[in-house]
């Protein structure tokens, strides 16, 4: 027999698990990236090139990871909305809220911070300027935050009730 149904439907639960465990860890990273790394600059007295090196390695890893991440959470949840018989809309709800996290990130925070973080004269300017860019950093990825956080509420609100 070519569709059995037990063997099916382990399929969707497992993509609704990578579903759901791709989003938390997108969210999770995201409330740390919010917090943690702007935090611990703007703790220094004087932002040098080693402390500055050390967050633009972790801020350029950290924001690849999070477009892995972004791009499992989609896929997943895409194949969820394609396989799934019942409450479809939710999954693809989800998905799009993934993906607008995706767009989120690549068309305004790497324009926004990422370019500016890596220019070679970032430190070279006043203290007040560069603490001021860190802060505008930190702003924009709270709009992040809240919509990897949201669509991971959204993301369980669908597994309970599919």
């Amino acid at each position: 027999m070519f569709y059995d149904p037990d063997k099916f439907d382990a399929v969707i639960v497992t993509f609704k698990f990578l579903t759901v465990f791709s989003c938390g860890l997108l969210s999770g990273e995201a409330l740390f990236l919010s917090r943690a790394p702007y935090k611990c600059l703007l703790a220094m007295l004087n932002v040098d090139k080693i402390s500055l090196r050390v967050f633009r390695l972790s801020g350029t890893s950290a924001n690849l990871h999070m477009y892995r991440l972004n791009l499992l959470a989609c896929f997943a949840g895409l194949a969820v909305f394609m396989l799934e018989i019942r409450d479809r809309q939710y999954w693809l709800y989800g998905t799009l809220g993934v993906l607008l996290v995706l767009l989120y990130t690549k068309f305004y925070l790497c324009p926004r911070i990422i370019d500016h973080l890596l220019e070679p004269d970032f430190t070279k300017k006043s203290e007040s300027h560069t603490n001021l860019m860190i802060l505008k950093f930190q702003q924009g990825h709270h709009g992040r935050t809240v919509l990897s956080c949201a669509t991971f509420v959204w993301f369980i609100y669908s597994l309970y009730v599919s």
